[in-house]
């Protein structure tokens, strides 16, 4: 499929020479379809279930239940004394059949499925605030391109030769994470892949090696380190489809945080006590920590959280990255929770927050993007997830994560939280943790839902208790000049 989306690319970019609403649609429609595909289908699946009555509902969560619980055995093969693929297969066809028969009952399923219309860039164009511009990526092979949709302008840009830029990304990215940033490749990467025009609030919908570009850490200035980060605020969408097209979010206002403990084990001790503090300042917020940090307790409140934080170590599978698992209490029984799992997890939280090493790392499947952390819990329903694209020092994530926090907790939306919290750092380090290294590894992916986790009444109309003071002031003022007034007219 991804062939044929790239030879459709290519043909619409070199035959048809007008960039009009047919040319920006059908572009928009090929550079959609190359990307998360399961995630889409997933949405489509949401709002199926939505027209469903519960007796249907019920009939189709037992039986993906039994599935899924079989498919979990025969990933474990080895341990498991009997065949199950038979068990498998009954399951999958009687879901098939159930499906059918659904979608002849509920028409309007068949057509969620198979009829509904996509995206196109006028639609986006309508859904955007007006201070965003959408950044849609794609490839034909051997060229990048960028649709960049904003309130008022749809701009088409050719980024140049692919082999070329991928040699670009993957020098910028040693060079970053040697600590050896060079202003001049990330000037050259700004202007490759960026349009002239652009608003505060950038949506970043990747393609092949453009995930791997921290956008905010491209400078807009070859000869010093003017960041787009002073200039625009960043987060990275999977596809336009999975941004605006979401299942409704909930507004659970409670926050987990989990801490394993590391300290008798092969694992780093992590120090996690600022961003603990930080989380202490919202309410409803409960801690897991040492044994009761493990696996079944993550499974358990995953899906009645609004926020969650897992400060933890996670091991990458170079081979088989959906093997990648993050590590809940080392000494527990079953502490390993893998990509393969999480996806299959049932979630629908506001936020989770990954403070481990290499959260994004993952594999980049044809029609899918990069399978990783983030993609695994967006597709359980998370609505947010704040990654780590690479090894960084505990005292930067710990400085910015915290701070991201207090600045949420400030009433400040998701995007101007986390570059606040990037400023910040950058205000207060030294030149070396001044470093890209340091700061630009944290990936703010999701879809357009804000998070609703309110301030307090004072810090949020911080004015009002200011307004009452003065009000009282000039009301004494007012009394004293009419008692004195009356005593002067009495004499």
């Amino acid at each position: 499929m991804t062939e044929l989306n790239q030879l459709g690319i290519y043909f619409l970019t070199h035959f048809y020479k007008k960039t009009d609403t047919y040319f920006l649609d059908n572009l928009l429609f090929f550079a959609e379809n190359s990307k998360a595909n399961l995630l889409r289908n997933r949405i489509i699946n949401y709002k199926a279930e939505e027209i469903l009555p519960l007796s249907e509902k019920a009939k189709s969560s037992a039986i993906t239940g039994r599935l899924n619980y079989f498919i979990s055995l025969n990933e474990n093969q080895e341990t498991n004394p009997f065949n199950i693929n038979d068990s498998i297969l009954f399951y999958q066809n009687l879901y098939e059949t159930f499906s059918k028969s659904i979608e002849k009952k509920y028409p309007k399923i068949y057509r969620l499925k198979y009829g509904e219309v996509p995206l196109s860039a006028r639609q986006i164009q309508k859904k955007l605030p007006k201070d965003y511009t959408f950044l849609e990526y794609c490839n034909d092979g051997t060229t990048y391109y960028c649709l960049a949709v904003s309130k008022n302008h749809i701009t088409y840009k050719i980024c140049g030769n692919k082999h070329r830029a991928d040699s670009l990304i993957a020098t910028n990215q040693q060079l970053i994470t040697n600590k050896h940033y060079n202003t001049g490749i990330s000037h050259q990467l700004f202007k490759i892949l960026l349009p002239q025009s652009l608003h505060e609030n950038l949506l970043v919908s990747a393609d092949g090696r453009i995930y791997d570009v921290p956008f905010d850490a491209l400078s807009c200035n070859r000869e010093q380190q003017d960041y787009v980060l002073y200039k625009h605020r960043v987060q990275y969408v999977f596809s336009a489809g999975t941004y605006f097209n979401h299942q409704p979010p909930v507004e659970n206002k409670r926050i987990i945080s989990f801490y394993p403990d590391f300290t008798n084990s092969p694992y780093a001790v992590l120090n996690n006590s600022e961003e603990h503090d930080a989380l202490k300042l919202f309410s409803n917020y409960n801690v897991y920590h040492k044994q009761n940090a493990v696996k079944e307790n993550f499974i358990a409140q995953c899906n009645t959280s609004g926020i969650i934080h897992i400060a933890s170590h996670l091991i990458t599978d170079t081979l088989s990255p959906l093997k990648s698992f993050l590590v809940f209490q080392p000494d527990s029984c079953n502490y390993s929770l893998s990509i393969n799992e999480i996806w299959k997890l049932k979630t629908n939280c506001q936020l989770i927050t990954l403070a481990s090493c290499q959260s994004n790392f993952g594999k980049h499947q044809n029609g899918e993007g990069i399978q990783n952390f983030a993609w695994a819990f967006h597709y359980a329903g998370a609505r947010n997830i704040l990654s780590t694209e690479w090894n960084a020092s505990d005292k930067s994530t710990s400085a910015i994560i915290s701070d991201f926090y207090r600045n949420l907790k400030n009433g400040k939306n998701k995007q101007e939280a986390l570059q606040l919290a990037k400023i910040n750092y950058l205000q207060n380090t030294d030149a070396i943790g001044a470093q890209p290294f340091f700061w630009s590894n944290f990936y703010l992916y999701g879809d357009e839902t804000a998070l609703t986790i309110s301030p307090s009444f004072l810090v949020k109309f911080w004015w009002m208790p200011v307004f009452l003071l003065l009000l009282c002031y000039l009301a004494m003022v007012i009394i004293r000049k009419v008692y004195s007034k009356k005593q002067y007219d009495h004499l």
